[in-house]
């Protein structure tokens, strides 16, 4: 597994896009846009570079600070660049799918340099580097649960006056974790289904 993982971008990505800790302001495609509204904000003073991100003028410089092979970075870098100018991504197929233009690609803002909106070469110095480890954003999976967010048994059986929602509960995507606010929907949802299954049961 590629533990820890590594960001790098060049200075044209820092310029265009908001990062953790790091706003360019307005994004996406108009003042009014849904990323602009959840992505902009005021802008950061660009010189300014958040402790969790470095800053280096060439890769090289990047690679140690970073702690990695400047040649195997280098190499990574090329072949990467050379696919971006082509707009694949023959390794991850990034940017293939609609979801991944009509998401992150509309995010690229003014940029109309390149061949595909979510693949941008690493050209320009100076570099930006920060560090990915594993982390949580919630949680997908728990106790089982039907139609009427009851909780069964191994059987499938409910378990009679036991329910479950949200992050607890299987919720409705089955242990897998869909979105972002996926959870919010579930368990209001869910909530309201058991609330009901509930007084029916005591009519």
């Amino acid at each position: 597994m590629n533990i820890p993982a590594y960001f790098i971008c060049d200075a044209a990505c820092w310029a265009t896009y908001s990062l953790p800790g790091h706003t360019v302001g307005a994004v996406g495609d108009g003042e009014d846009s849904y990323f602009n509204e959840t992505y902009g904000g005021e802008a950061s003073d660009p010189s300014e570079v958040p402790a969790h991100f470095v800053k280096a003028d060439t890769l090289e410089e990047l690679a140690e600070k970073l702690g990695i092979d400047a040649a195997g970075l280098a190499a990574e870098i090329a072949t990467f660049n050379e696919n971006a100018a082509k707009g694949v991504d023959p390794v991850y197929h990034r940017g293939e799918k609609h979801l991944d233009i009509n998401t992150t690609g509309v995010m690229a803002g003014s940029r109309t340099d390149l061949a595909n909106p979510v693949l941008a070469p690493l050209a320009t110095g100076p570099f930006y580097g920060a560090v990915y480890v594993p982390g949580t954003c919630g949680t997908a999976g728990g106790l089982t649960i039907n139609e009427n967010a009851q909780v069964v048994n191994v059987n499938g059986e409910p378990i009679e006056h036991l329910y479950a929602v949200g992050n607890c509960s299987s919720g409705v995507s089955g242990g897998t974790y869909v979105h972002g606010g996926i959870s919010l929907g579930s368990g209001a949802v869910m909530s309201w289904v058991a609330v009901n299954h509930v007084l029916a049961a005591k009519a």
